[in-house]
């Protein structure tokens, strides 16, 4: 048995016990965000036409408006993969990732000499705080942007790593750019631990820069990895879209743009590994801290401001936590009493065997997947779209209505009233339908979404004004919300065509 212990290490068994539980739950639990849907529609238009968009096709309220796919690798990569292997792709895709970037994090835990259970109960909080931003989407790639990024600058801090692989970056941050605008935190990210390292290399604190020449280096990757931003099929109006997004206030309108709300299990997790960063942090001082070791303080703040950022806080606090706790008067108290809980000159080294595992259960699942074999869990058919949070139900009823509208011009698109929460869903399900909305901010606007938040939560009889504005005759609400009660309380002017469990479909009636 012994030799096939290294095969079988504790970063092995996270892998494992992770990935079944995101196969498991992610099924459905990993697609129910609009994005999903229509980030895979717009890489789907990318492959058939060969062009990047630059105007809204989905909606009728800005339709031929300025819109730029931004995300486009992201989308592109999404399509080809659920286009080869259907949502189930998608799902086996990101639950392994997700499984192998916490088993890492586990590793490192351990190679600072975390016991065992004690990493495990660590990772376990960064999940909790994490996992309500979890979603199929190309934001993804932020958190594995990120976690990489930090990972090789305290590295560098650390003096495991010489300066140079900061270089190794630039490549990274082109990749990040045309997956997700959220490179713009790794490299401000970049750009402050960068800072702080030049500020101690002045006043003669300690410090990876040890001349002219790492100064060179350090200053190269940080106008290397900002250029690498606007190496897109948009340039420079990528990053300004991106900007337009943090500028709108979407709190009200959109849960993951909110602050953290403490006292909820979300925010109370994210307190948790803040308080444990932060004891870890005093257990510094009055020591002169490494520089890498305050960058979660920026994150905790950002999480704060949206709780989107939260898994980013999460995951830099707990590779902060490993590199520092060694460091700490806990760790010498620990020490002194004789503990397992820490013992950093237990040093776990690193194992290729231990990645043999992870890779035959991640191959197996891509070979059954590619034979289209209906298993549990890996197997085709999988991912379930759920029935009570999307309209699956009234897909027929909805697909006929593209030539419903207008018998004359079969073709012509169908104006649709739509919860924001079902325009993606939409956009991916009956693409020749035009949706009223969907969670594309930055292209509605500030002034569109408040008027949008205000009717659905205190005014729906607006959506009588905008019919007659906007010219639509059909209207897909949730059920039991506002503009639903509004919709059944007018018989006279609109009626119910159908209803599923998520949701009910009215048409108005000809005056």
């Amino acid at each position: 048995m012994d030799r096939f212990r290294p095969f079988l290490r504790s970063e092995t068994l996270v892998f494992l016990v992770l990935w079944l539980g995101l196969m498991l739950v992610g099924r459905t639990q990993l697609f129910r965000d609009p994005g999903t849907f229509w980030h895979t529609r717009v890489g789907q238009q990318i492959l058939e036409t060969g062009t990047f968009p630059i105007q809204d096709t989905f909606s009728f309220t800005r339709h031929g408006e300025r819109w730029i796919a931004y995300h486009w690798l992201g989308e592109v990569g999404m399509a080809v993969v659920h286009d080869a292997l259907g949502w189930d792709g998608l799902l086996l895709l990101l639950a392994s990732a997700l499984a192998a970037l916490y088993a890492w994090v586990f590793w490192r835990l351990r190679r600072s000499g975390f016991h065992p259970l004690l990493a495990a109960v660590l990772v376990a909080l960064v999940l909790a705080a994490s996992v309500h931003n979890w979603h199929v989407r190309p934001h993804m790639a932020t958190l594995f942007g990120m976690a990489i990024t930090y990972g090789v600058l305290i590295d560098i801090d650390a003096s495991r790593k010489p300066l140079a692989y900061l270089l190794g970056l630039i490549p990274l941050f082109v990749l990040w750019a045309n997956v997700h605008g959220g490179v713009l935190g790794g490299w401000a990210t970049l750009c402050l631990v960068g800072l702080g390292w030049l500020t101690a290399f002045v006043v003669r604190l300690p410090t990876p820069l040890r001349g002219y020449r790492d100064i060179l280096i350090l200053t190269s990757a940080i106008i290397g990895c900002g250029l690498a931003l606007v190496v897109t099929p948009y340039g420079v109006e990528g990053i300004e879209f991106w900007l337009r997004i943090l500028s709108l206030d979407l709190g009200r309108i959109i849960q993951e743009h909110g602050p953290l709300r403490w006292l909820e299990p979300t925010g109370l997790a994210v307190l948790s590994v803040a308080v444990v960063y932060l004891l870890t942090l005093a257990g510094i001082l009055p020591d002169w801290p490494r520089m890498t070791w305050i960058v979660p303080l920026l994150w905790l703040w950002q999480a704060y401001e949206r709780n989107r950022h939260a898994p980013l806080f999460a995951i830099v606090a707990l590779l902060a936590v490993a590199e520092m706790m060694p460091w700490t008067r806990w760790a010498a108290y620990l020490k002194g009493r004789g503990s397992d809980l820490l013992r950093p000159e237990a040093v776990a080294e690193s194992d290729w065997r231990a990645a043999v595992v992870p890779a035959v259960v991640v191959l197996f699942s891509l070979l059954v997947l590619g034979a289209g074999l209906r298993i549990p869990v890996v197997g085709r058919d999988w991912v379930r779209e759920d029935p009570r949070h999307w309209p699956v139900g009234l897909l027929p009823k909805l697909v006929e209505l593209k030539s419903h509208d207008n018998e004359a011009e079969s073709d012509e698109a169908v104006r649709l009233f739509n919860d924001m929460l079902y325009g993606g869903y939409l956009i991916y399900h009956v693409p020749r339908l035009r949706v009223f909305i969907d969670d594309r901010c930055e292209l509605y606007g500030q002034k569109f979404l408040e008027e949008y938040a205000e009717a659905e939560s205190r005014h729906p009889e607006q959506i009588d004004e905008w019919s007659d504005q906007w010219q639509f005759h059909y209207a897909l609400t949730r059920r039991g919300s506002r503009f639903d009660e509004y919709l059944q309380a007018q018989s006279r002017r609109w009626e119910k065509l159908d209803e599923d469990e998520a949701a009910v479909l009215f048409r108005r009636k000809a005056p």
